[in-house]
């Protein structure tokens, strides 16, 4: 009897720890598969990064089809023109269109496995500006976190306090974070898209 084994070996958050999350899959004709899957606490610490390692290969594997098999692999109904009626710009084959929703699911799902951030690639550019606009005031900021040292220190087990070296790094990066905030929700919302394209044909993933 033919046996078709799938084995995924996803790395864990923390490389550290050494763990791994591990899933396993035999597929086996004419019996019940064979599933295994273990997760480690490591896994849990950014999930959504877990997940998306597992989702990206899939859906490059998956839309990778639709090049080598060209003509044979099914899309959803959505896209494809009513049967009933002759096709035509007001009944399209809107194809096309399922390829491009596959490719920002591919974005959004390989930027969270690989970069590990919602930002952004203007992310690495505000960083640098930052630490730029930080530069002249470093003594000023030394003092202020060995002030925050003798703060917590002599704080009541139970109780709070702001971190005043932290205020006033916010206060001095603040007009560079209004600058590039509309880059990175717009980022956010990129990858959101491509997410919610996933769940919203999470059932059309089939040959």
């Amino acid at each position: 009897m033919h046996h078709k084994n799938l084995t995924l070996l996803l790395i864990a958050s923390s490389a550290s720890s050494g763990n791994k999350m591990k899933v396993s899959i035999t597929y086996k004709d004419n019996k019940k598969d064979k599933v295994k899957v273990s997760v480690t606490f490591d896994d849990l610490w950014s999930g959504d990064v877990t997940l998306a390692r597992v989702i990206y290969p899939f859906l490059k594997k998956y839309r990778k089809r639709y090049d080598t098999h060209k003509g044979y692999m099914g899309y959803p109904a959505e896209f494809a023109p009513d049967p009933l009626r002759e096709e035509g710009p007001d009944n399209p084959d809107k194809f096309n269109e399922w390829l491009e929703c596959l490719d920002k699911m591919i974005y959004s799902f390989e930027w969270i496995s690989k970069k590990r951030g919602w930002d952004g690639p203007a992310e690495k550019e505000y960083f640098k500006e930052t630490e730029k606009l930080l530069k002249p005031y470093k003594t000023e900021l030394q003092k202020l976190a060995k002030e925050d040292d003798k703060r917590f220190k002599a704080l009541d087990k139970g109780g709070a306090l702001n971190s005043l070296e932290w205020d006033r790094r916010s206060e001095i990066v603040l007009p560079v974070l209004l600058a590039y905030e509309p880059k990175f929700e717009a980022h956010r919302k990129q990858l959101q898209e491509g997410i919610d394209l996933f769940a919203k044909h999470f059932a059309s993933f089939w040959l």
